[in-house]
């Protein structure tokens, strides 16, 4: 053979080589791929699970906010400022008619604010798991956008690896269609 055979032999066998690593590297990144599709898959499942959470507690809240009666008065109590006063006065009354009164009144502002301290901690959990629902769709869109970037580096370079490849096989049929016209 001669020495630019055995030169296209060489070059075909690199060349081979690199298409052959290019192909492994693909399917890593086909399975790449369908990693953090699954992931992305749970990270979703969690954040619809972390929003219906987030709404459980709202209604909730809503319904504590409505509910929550007072065994003495037998009224509900609101969140607003005007119905806390209401009730300050009217337990204020209230004790001046006695002990027994007065204990129903102790007991009544001591339900308020244990309600008011409930009601308090619920906002700051329902905070903190908003806050972690906005994280996780942040992360789980960064990962995406990584991994379709990722992607489509891979395939660009593939694709000029093959049309490398396809250039340098027509050249050869070139150069041996050439060698073998009769001059």
């Amino acid at each position: 053979m001669g020495e630019t055979t055995k030169q296209l032999f060489v070059e075909n066998r690199t060349r081979s080589e690199e298409l052959n690593l290019q192909l492994q590297e693909n399917e890593k990144l086909k399975l790449t791929k369908r990693r953090l599709e699954e992931e992305n898959k749970r990270l979703l499942r969690e954040v619809e699970l972390q929003d219906s959470s987030s709404q459980e507690l709202i209604v909730q809240q809503q319904q504590r906010k409505q509910q929550v009666r007072i065994p003495t008065w037998g009224f509900l109590i609101s969140e607003d400022k005007e119905s806390e006063a209401k009730i300050a006065v009217d337990g204020r009354r209230s004790c001046k008619s006695g002990n027994k009164s007065k204990l129903d009144y102790f007991k009544t502002q001591k339900a308020l604010e244990d309600s008011q301290l409930d009601n308090e901690g619920l906002r700051q959990l329902l905070t903190i798991k908003t806050k972690e629902m906005r994280r996780i769709k942040k992360l789980a869109r960064n990962i995406l956008e990584q991994r379709t970037e990722l992607e489509q580096f891979f395939l660009d370079a593939l694709d000029e690896v093959k049309r490398e490849v396809n250039k340098r096989k027509e050249e050869e049929k070139n150069h041996w269609y050439n060698k073998s016209l009769p001059y």
